[in-house]
């Protein structure tokens, strides 16, 4: 008589569990806002940052930061990640469009490897930023 191994129902319930926990925790932000920015050219957004006053909502990432900028406010569940951009000049825009505080934990502690999160309660708790 044959022994059943369960190893297959086991690992397809664990990737089922695990889609279902990354879905509760990420998804709430992705479809409760609508919004998912991931970026895109520095010198674009640099332009399109200095009149949008819209709120930081969802997922906000690279070159999507410089928003903070002139952003009416912050919701504390959105999630914004900082990185340096491929060139320097684009890097320094970058800095140049967020708050002082923001602007040197950024500096010191996010431009080195992958992409360093940020919560929206972290950027009103700690950086000062405006809460929605």
């Amino acid at each position: 008589m044959t022994s059943i191994t369960w190893r297959a129902p086991v690992a397809w319930m664990g990737g089922m569990i695990f889609g279902i926990l990354f879905y509760w925790a990420v998804g709430s932000l992705i479809i409760g806002y609508g919004q998912v920015d991931n970026g895109g050219s520095v010198s674009t957004y640099w332009a399109r940052c200095q009149t949008d006053s819209r709120p930081i909502r969802g997922v906000c990432a690279s070159a999507c930061t410089m928003c903070l900028k002139h952003a009416r406010c912050v919701e504390r569940n959105a999630t914004l990640g900082f990185h340096a951009a491929t060139h320097r000049i684009g890097t320094d825009m970058m800095l140049g469009m967020y708050a002082p505080a923001l602007r040197s934990y950024v500096s010191a502690n996010c431009l080195s490897g992958n992409l360093c999160w940020i919560t929206g309660a972290q950027l009103v708790d700690v950086f000062r930023y405006r809460a929605c």
